[in-house]
Order: C-alpha cells, then structure tokens, then sequence
C-alpha cells in the first residue's frame, strides 16, 4: 500500500489569514488586530434546515467516464452538505475602531460586548457552545 500525503493548496488562506480577512472585511482597515494564533480556540457545528446539494452533471466528464451510466456519474459529482462547522481564532484589537462604512459584509451595527452582554443576546445552544471561548474580563 502506497502512503500519500495531502497538502492544502498554497494560495489557500492560513486559518490567521482568513481571520484576518474577515476582521478587515467586517470592520475595515482602520483598526489595528493581531490574531492571536493559527490554531482555533474551539467551534461550533450546525445542522442545515435542509440539505444542500451541490454540483450536477459535467458534460466532459461524462464523455471522459463511459463506462458509468449518466445517472452514476451525476450522483458521484454532487456533493449534500447537511451542516456547517465555524471556528473561531482568539484576536486582540490593539487600536482603531472599526468603518462599517464600506465593509464587504453589508454590517449595519457593530457593539463591543462584555460575555454576560453577548449571552443575552444568543441562543441557549450557541452559548453552550462558544461561551466558554470568550474571556470572563
């Protein structure tokens, strides 16, 4: 048995990087963060109301796959996700303040939020699952 190795692409974003880039995407360039790590502080894991199906059928590779019928090969291409797993990186704000001005995101409000503040205003079951990532001060 052959061992193999598999690498994530190297234009694709470090977990900092894509915090990063969201930070900037969601509050703009007027503040001044520092992710903390590349390793996430915890998740949270979701299930769809109803599952998502993607990819269908691909001309060139049916022709490619001959021996397969259409309905086989259509079934092989898709992908149904049922749900979603979000982690979350530890950052520090070190100054500025955020533009929601032009953010990417379409954000309208922005809070800085104490935990007990963010608990009253999330679900019993997301808070069972994030609070504990968030710092008592």
């Amino acid at each position: 048995m052959r061992n193999t190795c598999r690498r994530i692409p190297s234009d694709a974003d470090t977990p900092a990087q894509g915090a990063e880039r969201a930070i900037v995407q969601a509050a703009g360039v007027n503040m001044n963060t520092w992710v903390v790590g590349n390793v996430p502080v915890g998740h949270y894991t979701f299930d769809f109301p109803t599952s998502i199906v993607q990819g269908d059928g691909d001309a060139a590779a049916d022709a490619a796959d001959a021996d397969v019928s259409r309905p086989q090969r259509r079934q092989q291409r898709q992908r149904v996700e049922v749900g979603e797993k979000v982690f979350f990186l530890k950052a520090r704000v070190l100054g500025g303040r955020a533009d929601l001005a032009r953010n990417a995101l379409g954000l309208r409000e922005f809070r800085w939020l104490a935990r007990d503040e963010v608990r009253a205003l999330v679900t019993p079951r997301y808070w069972a699952m994030t609070g504990d990532m968030l710092a008592e001060r």
